[in-house]
């Protein structure tokens, strides 16, 4: 009883993997398969607005190509305040993280070359503001 015991424990090997104030930790079974994987922590937050509140019915994202994209992803933002940001996190998924960051009013373009091929959800956030998207790379 006392070795199925300690075998039991042995069967369970853990991995952790920092990425960008996320931890991943990763179990896996006797042979070598990954029985699971959790995400422990948060992606980054938008700063913190020094002036009034977002008002989001004026706020506007919209991300291009999309639904499909291949070598390039561009994420605009129209209608946030000045000083105002929101954060953004692009994960497959998986949940690996494949980007992350920050954007005002304007657009930022992401390369998106060495990505493999699969599905993605971009999540973009701010204070009163979330909205997530479904892309698939081809």
């Amino acid at each position: 009883m006392k070795n199925k015991a300690i075998l039991s424990i042995l069967l369970f090997v853990f991995t952790y993997t920092k990425a960008e104030g996320q931890t991943i930790v990763y179990t896996y079974n006797a042979q070598g398969s990954c029985t699971s994987r959790v995400i422990k922590g948060t992606p980054p937050k938008a700063k913190k607005a020094p002036k009034a509140s977002i008002d989001t019915k004026w706020l506007k994202v919209d991300l291009s190509p999309s639904p499909t994209f291949q070598d390039q992803l561009s994420i605009s933002v129209v209608g946030l305040p000045s000083g105002h940001n929101l954060s953004y996190i692009m994960a497959n998924v998986s949940g690996q993280v494949a980007f992350n960051g920050l954007i005002g009013n304007g657009s930022i373009t992401l390369t998106t070359t060495n990505l493999p091929k699969g599905i993605y959800i971009v999540k973009v956030s701010g204070e009163g503001f979330e909205e997530s998207y479904k892309l698939l790379k081809n």
